[in-house]
């Protein structure tokens, strides 16, 4: 069940982004998925701290983007690019500063450090437009985690489900 939804969760997302013509879904969002749905009562799960570590990854990746120089820089998995030692410390920089702002603010969610390594090694080129999106894709992730974790469709004890483990 949680790999259903989870599935679907990622579903929702990218026909979100068809609607939109907006690149709503990239790869961060595959562990957000994951974590909504198999840990949904935990605080690394809530809409709060998905949408707040999500969007403290975006904003450290775009500082070690800005702060590295690598606004113009193909993406380390492009043929003509491959990963450098600045890379390596523009990556160690963002998430190092995804993880002190998310702790200190009380919004951990581990799934949005790969958030900040996409963006530092250059999974897409940081505008306007792309920050976005995957704002967009984050929030909507997120709504929808909430909506079915009230609806108590995700997030059940497993002693309260009706069929578990150890039970004849």
């Amino acid at each position: 069940r949680t790999a259903a939804v989870s599935a679907g969760l990622v579903l929702l997302v990218g026909v979100l982004g068809l609607a939109l013509n907006a690149p709503v879904l990239y790869p961060s969002l595959g562990p957000t998925a994951y974590l909504l749905v198999h840990d949904a009562n935990h605080r690394t799960a809530s809409f709060h701290n998905t949408v707040v570590g999500h969007v403290l990854a975006l904003v450290s990746g775009i500082f070690a983007v800005e702060v590295f120089g690598y606004q113009d820089a193909a993406g380390i998995f492009s043929p003509s690019a491959h990963l450098t030692m600045g890379r390596v410390v523009a990556a160690v920089v963002a998430l190092g500063l995804t993880v002190m702002l998310a702790l200190w603010l009380r919004a951990s969610h581990p799934p949005a450090g790969s958030t900040a390594l996409v963006i530092v090694l250059g999974g897409f080129r940081v505008t306007a437009h792309a920050v976005f999106a995957v704002a967009a894709g984050v929030v909507a992730m997120a709504l929808a985690g909430e909506l079915l974790r009230r609806l108590k469709l995700i997030g059940v004890p497993p002693d309260a489900s009706p069929i578990s483990p150890g039970r004849g």
